[in-house]
């Protein structure tokens, strides 16, 4: 499955809102109190987003929005909450990407740790994040004495900590490929890909962004305005910007190689 994670602008708060919801309703009935989730519309999102300070991700299948998650502004950490996947796409990894992304986020805001609640009534949440290395911090009680709630902590790295593709940014893309964002600013970006046997991506050109590719371990063909080049091990060419491109493992193993892009190619992608 082909996802992206990008903050949602105000515009996009009622898909935040209808992601939410659907992602909430096996909820209904099951917890007492209610989950406050199911009783939020478009305007208490935007009211505590400007209220405490903070947004919202969403995640795009294409044009399909499939998930969503809200984050909040504190003086020493980064909130969480209503992490949302929908139930047609829950087991690919798409609740783990998002937190992911919070944990850049956070690190990039300065916060070294994530804070979020999770209901007592709820153990396979406490699970999920348990094995994200998120750790009970907290305890509360609601007054009805028919539940309560964990707050739940984690520690992030600082921006300037080490990077790797144990703690960057994942996504996929294409038929199984994987990405890993190392650097993401507005000026330039590092990427570490891995595409499986026989994959390509579709051909496409850059307006602003010059890319350079060099491959790690394996055999990565590009086809830069028609004509085919085939790199090896320790190997790199640069795309200059404008130039239709694709690039392609026609081979019987995996291929890993870097993408650096100047400026960030980010929004900057044209199918040819």
């Amino acid at each position: 499955m082909n996802y992206e994670i990008r903050i949602a602008s105000t515009d996009e708060i009622e898909l935040v809102h209808q992601t939410m919801m659907l992602a909430f309703e096996e909820y209904r009935g099951r917890l007492h109190p209610p989950s406050g989730a199911l009783s939020e519309n478009t305007e208490t999102i935007l009211s505590k987003i400007s209220e405490h300070g903070g947004g919202a991700l969403l995640v795009w299948s294409g044009d399909k929005p499939v998930g969503s998650a809200q984050y909040f502004l504190r003086d020493s950490f980064l909130y969480v909450g209503r992490l949302s996947v929908i139930p047609e796409v829950r087991g690919q990894g798409l609740g783990k990407a998002i937190m992911k992304h919070f944990e850049n986020l956070a690190a990039q805001l300065r916060y070294s740790e994530i804070r979020l609640g999770v209901r007592l009534s709820l153990p396979e949440n406490l699970r999920f994040y348990r094995k994200l290395g998120y750790e009970i911090a907290e305890e509360h009680e609601y007054p009805e004495r028919t539940d309560g709630w964990y707050i739940m902590s984690k520690q992030v790295r600082s921006e300037h900590g080490m990077i790797s593709k144990d703690n960057a940014e994942h996504y996929v893309w294409g038929n199984g490929c994987d990405g890993w964002r190392l650097v993401d600013e507005e000026t330039v970006s590092i990427i570490h890909e891995r595409m499986p046997p026989e994959t390509s991506e579709q051909r496409h050109y850059h307006a602003r962004a010059g890319q350079f590719f060099f491959v790690l371990f394996g055999t990565l063909d590009i086809e830069i305005e028609g004509t085919v080049h085939t790199l090896s091990a320790h190997q790199g060419m640069r795309v200059q910007p404008g130039a239709v491109h694709q690039v392609m493992n026609r081979s019987a193993e995996p291929v890993e190689f870097m993408v650096y892009s100047q400026p960030n190619s980010r929004g900057d992608r044209t199918l040819a």
